[in-house]
């Protein structure tokens, strides 16, 4: 009896390829529990968030240490109303001292009077900064 002869092109037996998955999930699931650890136990608070009103007065940073403090101002078409606080101070617990868009106030306009032969129609409905108003003539 013979045995059969091997082919010339005969692959070795194919093994199993390992994948490492769960230690890319493990390491993953091990980086994201660290930030979050990070993130609570710094010293530190995060941007505050935007107003409709105001806006920092200097470029913001990604984060502020405790004590530090971030001045505002108010934006285009907005006028201060003394006494309000325009600056917030990052606390010990991680919150900014609260403030509002209270200490601005949008500007108001002088009311249109209606044209000779014309009318207005104020299309958002006030006389205030960025309001807009249509103008139609009669026959």
């Amino acid at each position: 009896m013979t045995a059969p002869a091997l082919a010339l092109d005969a692959k070795p037996p194919r093994h199993r390829k390992k994948t490492y998955t769960f230690w890319w999930c493990f390491l993953g699931i091990c980086a994201e529990a660290l930030l979050f650890l990070l993130s609570t136990l710094s010293d530190a608070c995060e941007l505050p968030p935007p107003f409709e009103a105001m806006e920092p007065k200097h470029e913001p940073k990604p984060y502020y240490e405790v004590g530090e403090t971030i001045e505002y101002k108010c934006k285009k078409g907005y006028i201060f109303l003394y006494p309000f606080i325009m600056v917030a101070t990052c606390e010990p617990n991680h919150t900014w001292v609260p403030i509002s868009d209270h200490g601005c106030a949008k500007i108001e306009c002088t009311s249109l009077a209606d044209p000779k032969f014309g009318k207005i129609h104020l299309l958002d409905g006030k006389i205030s900064w960025g309001s807009r108003a249509q103008f139609t003539c009669m026959d």
